[in-house]
């Protein structure tokens, strides 16, 4: 367990109403309270669940006398649990236990859903209890017990009960209970009251920030952190932070002439760019994925749940990205693996599903995509048309800030799948691929006008299914398949110039149909197939793109899975 003091843990840079991200069994914050008694009070925060399944329930909060397992311990306690499938208050469901007394909403029925930010407050006044979820009144009953420990502990309780997804805007007010109307969720950043015990998650202004401290008593004090507990930029998007001074520029400073400079302009979100998005994929043995996470690409950790896709389970999808917007097209779906022309967007920044955005000139799977600011490429694939397993070398484009259908830019030089696709904010580079056998053939595009592709060089070795990410002026392939085995070799090219790929170094693993985003300096290289069970990775790894070596450990991806990822900040975005 570590203690960490007060601004050692910000939110990031451009961030804004920050969370705490408990990723599950083992993660939780703890520190001191001074416990209700038989006061009134109210206990309130903002969750986003990932883990709304499964056989037991999730503690959101505890205040106790003890800082070990909380469940066994009813007489002298106040906790709040959210239900799972199966157990009490489940489907969504919300029970608060006051020393062995429970008030609870029963059968949810996805009064809390996952994936989706919600307002909970728990309220107490002489002795009635009531729950509260997005301002609503959910369940009310008595229970004056009183509760006299001093621990409290957010995020985990006992090893069966664990919480797992975002928490922000954390309150803890002793001696009021402060709803008791239909009220609206708050719109702003809590602050603290005079009643205030604890308050944290709750704005990057004050020292409240991220999980970094704990208030309470009217002073400032340390939040002990067990497992992968982390701050985070992910907020409840209808928080807006009225606290800062002044004006706020939002953008780098830009030149105009030598001697003038201007500010930047467009919206605080998108500063400080470094969200790595990843779109559905493949594992098993439920192979196919509707699931989107993110990645926080400047620093190291685990992916996070961002949404789900809007047209199904699917793999082998192309995705391409302004600083804004990701597009993912094509792919496959489970049961006969027939590919689509369906396109859909997500906005990077904020989390949720994804949205229709049209269709590309024709099905396939197993395309690859890159971008610079305005315009996405798609690159090859393999379709059902005229035959199962017929490769193209059809390469579509689309306007990303728009919505609609993709149009024909022009074609490879040879029809291919599988290989991999780096950008610049001028070319767009194919490395590789697999038609009829293995190819080592790198082609390249300037994007801001159409046409057939031209050809750029070699790759080190003819391989399928590998990987590819880029700086501005720096690409790389990784991994990939040369029969019967799988590649670890990463190759790089100067993207501005043609010529044969070289040696960079190795992955951690052999691999292949992996994902792979990047920023201007980084390169992270996600999950991937090693051809034996059990078939995908969880790990993610990463590279320093300016220079060259074997890469090292990022973090974790949630479920082993193969493509498709893209970033609001990789090398073809200026």
């Amino acid at each position: 367990m570590a203690n960490l003091r007060v601004n050692e843990i910000t939110t990031g840079v451009g961030s804004y109403n920050g969370s705490i991200y408990a990723s599950g069994t083992g993660a939780y914050l703890l520190t001191t309270v001074t416990a209700p008694g038989t006061d009134d009070f109210t206990i309130e925060c903002y969750i986003n669940t990932d883990q709304a399944s499964g056989s037991n329930q999730d503690g959101i909060f505890a205040i106790n006398a003890s800082s070990g397992g909380f469940q066994s311990n009813t007489t002298n306690q106040i906790r709040l649990t959210l239900g799972r499938d199966g157990t009490d208050g489940q489907n969504g469901g919300l029970e608060v236990n006051i020393v062995g007394t429970s008030v609870g909403t029963g059968d949810g029925n996805d009064i809390i859903q996952e994936g989706t930010w919600h307002h909970v407050a728990v309220t107490r006044a002489s002795g009635t209890v009531k729950i509260w979820v997005d301002g609503v009144e959910k369940a009310s009953g008595s229970a004056a017990g009183d509760v006299d420990g001093t621990t409290f502990i957010t995020g985990y309780y006992d090893s069966l009960y664990t919480y797992q997804g975002f928490m922000s805007n954390f309150r803890y007010r002793k001696g009021t209970a402060h709803y008791t109307t239909t009220f609206t969720a708050p719109t702003k950043p809590l602050e603290r009251t005079t009643d205030t015990e604890l308050i944290f998650a709750q704005s990057p202004h004050n020292a409240g920030n991220g999980f970094s401290s704990a208030i309470h008593g009217g002073t400032t004090d340390i939040m002990q952190v067990n497992g992968n507990v982390t701050a985070n930029e992910s907020s409840p998007t209808q928080l807006s932070d009225t606290s800062a001074v002044g004006v706020v520029y939002d953008g780098p400073i830009k030149h105009n002439t030598q001697g003038y400079m201007y500010f930047p302009t467009g919206r605080t979100e998108e500063r400080g760019r470094g969200r790595g998005v990843i779109m559905g994929g493949v594992d098993s043995p439920n192979p196919y994925m509707t699931r989107i996470d993110f990645l926080t690409i400047p620093t190291m950790g685990n992916s996070i749940r961002f949404g789900d896709l809007s047209f199904g389970s699917r793999d082998a999808a192309g995705a391409v990205s302004s600083t804004n917007r990701a597009v993912y097209a094509g792919g496959m779906g489970p049961g006969s693996e027939v590919a689509t022309n369906s396109m859909s967007f997500i906005t990077i920044a904020t989390q949720g599903n994804g949205t229709d955005y049209g269709d590309l000139t024709a099905a396939k799977r197993q395309g690859e995509g890159c971008s610079n600011g305005v315009r996405g490429i798609f690159m090859g694939g393999e379709n059902d048309s005229p035959s199962p397993g017929t490769y193209n070398n059809v390469i579509d484009f689309c306007t990303i800030a728009s919505i609609g259908n993709a149009s024909d830019f022009g074609d490879l030089t040879a029809a291919r799948d599988g290989g991999g696709v780096c950008s610049s904010p001028i070319r767009g580079v194919c490395g590789g691929g697999y038609d009829s056998g293995n190819s080592n053939i790198i082609d390249f595009v300037t994007i801001a006008t159409t046409g057939n592709a031209s050809d750029f060089g070699d790759l080190t070795t003819a391989r399928t299914g590998a990987t590819g990410c880029a700086s501005a002026t720096r690409g790389l392939f990784m991994g990939g398949r040369v029969a019967p085995n799988n590649k670890d070799e990463i190759d790089f090219i100067t993207i501005a110039s043609a010529g044969n790929a070289s040696d960079f170094g190795d992955l951690q693993q052999e691999r292949i149909q992996a994902s792979a985003t990047a920023s201007q300096t980084r390169g992270v290289h996600i999950g991937g197939n090693p051809g034996s069970s059990p078939y995908n990775f969880t790990n993610m790894q990463f590279v320093t793109i300016a220079s060259t070596g074997n890469a090292s450990d990022f973090g974790e991806t949630y479920a082993a899975r193969t493509r498709r990822s893209t970033s609001d900040c990789h090398g073809g975005l200026s």
